[in-house]
């Protein structure tokens, strides 16, 4: 155990990389990230947008810091002779290659003789076995002295740049790795925003326009009368797109289908969000291929076809509605708008 634990120690001294947790989300497509939707709090999207675009901000003075510290410290070693130099660059080779051996002994762990012949199926297997370990060893040994001797070869403040050099170039790297999701940060705030901006109820992230070009433009007509002086009048609960028959129709956000329908709304598709929004699909010609009830679907995946069914007769379009929650419509203008403009609204990344 204290072999493992010094191991370990060297390991972070190093900067060698161990093993962590796994990342939240670990079940969706490679790549994929939650969707979520996000009420309506324009003060609360105002400050997140102001956060976000200053830890963007930070990143990138972070970068650029440790990129300038880098230079800076590559200027002092240019100025040193040719012998100083390569002194330097034996310490960095050295340092490197005792992290790579802290790391396989760290995975290997420690292992004695007793464990050897417990585990061996017979004297040829612990022999070998013997034999390997001995010569994993013994590499262990060889990169510790190395380094032992290229740190001694060198003076203190030659020491110093090489483990600053080292140190800024872990900095920028690591900052450098940060930033797409910084980014992706603040293009969902902006995005939010937006949304909010244009009296939106609900932001859904990763959300996806659901008719396929070519479309018509379309009006904020949530709440017009619909069918006025007949026994089925109502006011409309969503967004019409117009779009030639037979255009595609794609779900909105990774989700569950189900299949329906009405003399209203002719053929009818609903699709529970991953984010917990519910979406109405109507007047469709048809289904996509595969599509039933429980059909699981990404965000972007093709899930039936612009009709005229139901109530629609000659004019094709698309019925759309948003339910946050499940619950009571929200007028969708705003967000198929800003969707439309923009394409799919990026997932925010949370931190940690």
């Amino acid at each position: 155990m204290r072999r493992a634990a010094a191991v370990l120690a060297l390991l972070i001294v190093l900067g060698a990389a161990t093993p962590c947790a796994a990342a939240p989300g670990a079940g969706l497509p490679a790549g994929a990230e939650p969707h979520r939707a996000i009420r309506r709090d324009l003060p609360g999207a105002r400050r997140q947008l102001a956060d976000a675009e200053a830890a963007l901000a930070a990143t990138l003075a972070r970068r650029d810091a440790a990129t300038a510290r880098i230079a800076e410290l590559d200027v002092q070693r240019e100025g040193l002779d040719e012998e100083r130099r390569q002194a330097i660059d034996r310490l960095r080779d050295a340092r490197a290659t005792l992290a790579s051996r802290a790391a396989a002994a760290y995975v290997r762990g420690p292992t004695t003789a007793l464990e050897l012949l417990v585990t061996a199926d017979s004297p040829t297997e612990l022999a070998s076995r013997a034999e390997l370990v001995r010569g994993a060893l013994d590499g262990d040994r060889a990169a510790v002295d190395a380094y032992r001797a290229a740190r001694q070869a060198v003076t203190a403040d030659l020491a110093d740049v090489v483990l600053a050099r080292d140190a800024a170039e872990r900095e920028a790297a690591g900052a450098a790795a940060e930033l797409p999701a910084a980014e992706r940060r603040v293009g969902g705030a902006r995005l939010t925003l937006l949304v909010f901006e244009a009296g939106g109820e609900v932001a859904v992230t990763g959300f996806v326009f659901p008719v396929a070009p070519p479309y018509h433009p379309f009006v904020d007509d949530f709440g017009a009368p619909r069918m006025a002086g007949t026994e089925q009048a109502h006011t409309h609960e969503g967004t019409d797109i117009g779009a030639p028959g037979g255009t595609a129709l794609v779900a909105a956000e990774r989700g569950v289908v189900r299949p329906g329908g009405g003399p209203l709304g002719g053929i009818e598709l609903w699709l529970d969000g991953e984010s917990g929004t519910r979406y109405l699909y109507a007047h469709l010609s048809g289904y996509a291929v595969g599509i039933a009830a429980g059909t699981a679907v990404e965000a972007g995946e093709v899930v039936g076809f612009v009709g005229d069914t139901g109530n629609a007769a000659g004019q094709p379009h698309l019925h759309f509605e948003v339910h946050p929650g499940g619950g009571a419509p929200v007028n969708p203008y705003p967000l198929l708008s800003v969707a439309d403009a923009v394409g799919r609204l990026p997932t925010p990344v949370t931190a940690g």
